[in-house]
């Protein structure tokens, strides 16, 4: 059972923001909208393969501008997962359908949804913090709690408007040094060869395609045909038909129709030193939801890593917000990427303390 100072609810924004550490470009993988068919406009580099960040209409000093950001779901589900490996210190072993909820929040399906039972959410908000700060669409004998953690948008401090790509190209390194064959054994020595041959004639047949497949363009074009060119026409379709199979029987040699050898296509990045303002807003929590909070930041502070391609050293940041309650500036926040959270401030720090009690006395463990 709570404790009567326990259900003391507070609202608590944090205003600051996040920046990318040395050496360490932040990068996203958002989906691309299928209504993007014409990219030339929106983008002045890259080709239509190339990973983008998103952009939106937004106000740098005087004026606002079209440029890239970074969004608030990358950050807010690295913390909801590592809200999660937190709870599971209480609450874990569980079965999958918990396991989801707490990682995103549940699957809702496609039924008609139960009535609200606001009985049920408030034992859930009791029994299970993270659901409490997080939200969730379904889960645990319930649906569509709202959660009390709100995560905005990492907005650059200047515009970024045409972002850095990092491109490269992937190889093969059979091809770049022949003397690696020894590796393999004497059958698949054999194999290697026959797929560089076949993928050698697969490029040439591309190629033979987009000329006939401009051949046929033009003719067809021409409304009215002579004899000629309508032979001309049905011939070309037949040798187009005719490489296009042997291509396709080519694939099975290759095992894809994609070269081991070829230029990438890249991904837009936000620059490592480049300041991203963002606002989190609490509200209306609890001192053990604060303390949980509290508890995924340091493990952040810990591993803070967010966005795509982490193989490539991207997504390490680093962080810091004043806190403010009331209308006043509590105390500051500050994350050194790999060291520590750093709690500065008297009144926050005794704020942290009492709330980081409530969520280690919470369930029970003391």
């Amino acid at each position: 059972m709570l404790n009567e100072d326990k259900k003391v609810e507070m609202t608590i924004v944090l205003q600051g923001g996040i920046t990318p550490a040395p050496s360490s470009p932040l990068a996203t993988a958002p989906m691309k909208p299928d209504y993007e068919a014409n990219t030339s406009d929106k983008y002045s580099q890259g080709d239509k393969n190339t990973a983008r960040l998103p952009r939106m209409s937004y106000r740098v000093g005087d004026q606002y501008v079209y440029g890239a950001y970074f969004p608030a779901a990358g950050i807010r589900g690295k913390w909801r997962r590592l809200g999660r490996d937190v709870m599971a210190e209480y609450l874990a072993p569980w079965n999958i359908e918990d396991h989801r909820a707490m990682t995103i929040g549940g699957v809702k399906g496609s039924g008609s949804e139960a009535s609200i039972d606001l009985d049920g959410l408030r034992r859930l908000r009791e029994q299970n913090p993270l659901q409490s700060l997080f939200g969730q669409s379904t889960g645990f004998g319930q649906s569509w709690l709202a959660g009390k953690l709100s995560v905005g948008f990492a907005m650059p401090e200047v515009p970024l408007q045409v972002p850095d790509i990092i491109t490269g190209i992937r190889s093969d390194d059979l091809k770049r040094n022949a003397s690696e064959i020894t590796y393999l054994t004497p059958d698949d020595a054999g194999r290697f060869k026959a797929m560089a041959i076949a993928e050698r004639r697969y490029s040439q047949l591309g190629r033979s395609l987009k000329k006939l497949e401009a051949s046929i363009k033009t003719l067809k074009s021409r409304r009215r045909k002579t004899a000629d060119e309508k032979a001309e026409l049905e011939a070309l379709e037949q040798e187009k038909a005719s490489l296009q199979e042997e291509q396709e029987s080519l694939k099975e040699s290759i095992g894809s129709d994609v070269s081991a050898q070829m230029p990438l296509s890249g991904y837009e990045v936000i620059p490592p030193g480049l300041r991203l303002n963002n606002r989190i807003m609490l509200r209306g929590v609890n001192d053990i939801e604060f303390g949980l909070f509290l508890r995924i930041l340091g493990r952040f502070a810990m591993e803070p890593i967010v966005g795509a391609h982490i193989a490539h050293g991207c997504g390490v940041v680093g962080c810091d917000w004043d806190v403010i309650r009331g209308g006043e500036v509590i105390g500051h926040i500050q994350i050194d990427p790999f060291v520590n959270l750093q709690i500065e401030g008297d009144e926050l720090k005794e704020l942290s303390d009492k709330s980081l009690s409530a969520f280690k006395a919470w369930n029970g463990v003391d």
